[in-house]
Parts: C-alpha cells; sequence; structure tokens
C-alpha cells in the first residue's frame, strides 16, 4: 500500500511500527476555484481567501476519514488542524464532524489532544472543545502531544493541557507500542 504526501508515493503497511498517528495536514480545494492544493506547501492563511470555507471543511473531514478507513493509523492527531488560520466555517459542522467521529469510533481509533494549537494563529487545543465533547460522548480515547519541533517545545503547555483534561473529566491517555494501545492514568478526578 501506498500513502501519497504532497504528490510522493510512501509505501508504508500496517506493521510499520513508527506509523502509529497520522496528522492530517492537507486538503484539497473543490475542482474548479482556482486554488491550489491547501497544505505542506502552502503559504499560510492566504490559502483560504477566495476559497468556499464550508466547502473546504466538509473535504478535509472526508479526508481525515480516508485515512482513517486504510488501517495504517492507530491515532488521528491534529483532528482539526483546518482551523490553525482562524477560518471557522459558515455553517453547523456537527453532522460531518460527528460522521467522522463515529469512522474513527468504529475503527477503534485514537484521537490526539495537541497543544501545537496553542502556538499557532487560532491559539486553541486540537481539536476544538466541541469536537472533544463530541469524542467524550464517543468514548474515543485520547493521546496527548506537544508536537515538538525543537526540544524548548517538548511538553510545551502541558499544564495547561491538564488542567483541560481535569475541567472535561478525561481521565486517561493512551500510548501506543507497535500499534498495541495501552491507557494510562493521568489525572484523578
Amino acid at each position: 500500500m501506498k500513502l501519497i504526501v504532497c504528490g510522493k508515493e510512501i509505501p508504508i503497511s500496517k506493521s510499520a511500527p513508527e506509523l502509529s498517528s497520522i496528522t492530517i495536514q492537507f486538503t484539497q480545494l473543490p475542482a474548479g476555484n482556482g486554488l491550489s492544493d491547501i497544505g505542506l506547501n502552502s503559504t499560510g492563511a492566504e490559502q483560504f481567501e477566495g476559497g468556499d470555507i464550508d466547502a473546504i471543511y466538509a473535504d478535509y473531514f472526508r479526508r481525515v476519514r480516508e485515512i482513517a478507513a486504510t488501517g495504517l493509523v492507530d491515532c488521528l492527531a491534529h483532528l482539526d488542524l483546518i482551523k490553525i488560520h482562524g477560518h471557522r466555517p459558515n455553517v453547523e459542522i456537527d453532522a460531518i464532524v460527528n460522521e467522522t467521529l463515529d469512522f474513527i469510533r468504529s475503527r477503534n481509533l485514537a484521537i490526539e489532544l495537541s497543544t501545537a494549537g496553542w502556538r499557532k494563529p487560532i491559539n486553541e487545543l486540537y481539536p476544538a472543545d466541541r469536537i472533544i465533547e463530541l469524542a467524550i460522548e464517543r468514548e474515543i480515547p485520547f493521546t496527548t502531544a506537544s508536537d515538538a519541533h525543537s526540544h524548548a517545545q517538548l511538553g510545551d503547555n502541558f499544564p495547561r493541557l491538564a488542567q483541560k483534561m481535569s475541567i472535561f473529566k478525561i481521565r486517561e491517555a493512551c500510548i501506543f507500542e507497535k500499534h498495541k494501545r495501552d491507557a494510562r492514568v493521568v489525572c484523578a478526578i
């Protein structure tokens, strides 16, 4: 099986121990809008200019479901990365988020709580509080991460994350080793 990232094919298999979680960092705008792909090669907030934000969100969450369907990942990271620059949909997205979370639950996957969003223009945890609430309703397990890109970012905002987890009464975070999930108690309620 191959994963295509930014037009490059990467051969992968479920036995690949390094592919336990994946971040969705791209989407493709609907055809005919005159804009290019959004993602790793993008230049930031301007990638959304002139696009139909609702269609972009729908496409983004469709792609999240596609990656979840591959069976290659155990955890989806930055579940709502699309909000990074503060662009919000004009319509209620609970339906597409619910569809995505139902699919994640049916695949027995986890979702990452990432503090990286607090370092971004959106200044918000990944995923948003509403998505966390909906995931809790479905008993979807969580992992935690700071998405450190340097040693200085290791554990960045973890006290704040612990407080957020306490508010949501999230007592466990899971870890993966060779695709085997293990839940660990992280805070007492």
